[in-house]
């Protein structure tokens, strides 16, 4: 049974990279508010498991606040610190 789970694991990966491959590049500020899972995954440092911390913190007041999800401290955030707002800096 473990190899079959390992098929599955990887295979799931496998479709997730594909989805993430086919994302335009980040332009401008994202919002961490509103953003998508994939979208917090473009930032510098953020993957699947920190993406979803971000997602079930929201709301956040300030963008310094998200060094409150563990995993996420002052190294990532000075990576991202310029990534991230609150705000639809982009709007369509």
């Amino acid at each position: 049974m473990g190899a079959w789970r390992s098929n599955i694991e990887v295979w799931e990966s496998f479709d997730y990279q594909k989805k993430l491959a086919s994302l335009p590049d980040l332009e401008g500020k994202l919002n961490i508010n509103t953003a998508t899972k994939e979208e917090l995954i473009l930032l510098l440092g953020i993957g699947p498991t920190y993406s979803t911390r971000i997602i079930e913190a929201r709301p956040f007041n300030r963008i310094e606040d998200i060094q409150k999800i563990k995993g996420i401290g002052p190294k990532t955030f000075e990576r991202i610190k310029n990534r991230i707002s609150l705000t639809d800096e982009n709007p369509e």
